[in-house]
């Protein structure tokens, strides 16, 4: 479990500096996480059956 804190952190800290770096709007970035967010929950519940 702590590995994967771990690299959901690591995940945000890349996805958040790349997203600044290219200047991306909050929105966009939002947007994005929120999918990833959607996608890691679905990819977790289903390794958790």
């Amino acid at each position: 479990m702590n590995c994967t804190l771990s690299v959901n952190w690591l995940f945000h800290i890349v996805l958040w500096t790349f997203g600044a770096e290219l200047g991306y709007a909050g929105l966009v970035f939002d947007e994005s996480l929120e999918k990833f967010e959607i996608i890691q929950v679905k990819i977790l519940s289903y390794f958790n059956q």
